[in-house]
C-alpha cells in the first residue's frame, strides 16, 4: 500500500478518490483610531481572520494587518467595520496566496 501523505493529487491510486478545496485569503489593512481597537479585533476574529501586525501609529491612530479568508468579508465585514467604528475606519486589502486542504478517501469495493 502507498502512502497517501508524500503523493500529490494527480498521483494518487486508482482506489483512491482525492478532492482538493481551496479558500481564497486575502490580506486586511485597516487604519482605525485607537479606542475602537477591542471592538475591531473582535469583528475580525468573528470573521475567522488572523492577526499578522498591530501597530499604533501615534497616540491616537491603530494600523492593523489581518489574514481573512475572501468568502468572509463579502457579506457583511466592511458595514461591520464602519458601523463599530462610526465611519472611522479606513480598510483595504489584496489578495493572500490561497489555503488548500487535499482529502484522499478510499473509493467503495
Amino acid at each position: 500500500m502507498q502512502d497517501l501523505d508524500s503523493v500529490r493529487i494527480e498521483q494518487t491510486p486508482s482506489w483512491v478518490r482525492a478532492y482538493e478545496i481551496r479558500w481564497q485569503q486575502i490580506a486586511a489593512t485597516i487604519i482605525i483610531p485607537s479606542e475602537y481597537v477591542g471592538p475591531v479585533i473582535t469583528l475580525c476574529s468573528d470573521h475567522r481572520g488572523e492577526q499578522l501586525e498591530y501597530t499604533f501609529i501615534d497616540s491616537l491612530r491603530v494600523f492593523l494587518k489581518y489574514r481573512l479568508p475572501l468568502r468572509e468579508i463579502v457579506v457583511d465585514f466592511y458595514n461591520g467595520l464602519k458601523s463599530i467604528t462610526s465611519g472611522y475606519a479606513s480598510f483595504d486589502y489584496e489578495e493572500a496566496e490561497s489555503l488548500s486542504l487535499t482529502l484522499s478517501l478510499p473509493l467503495p469495493p
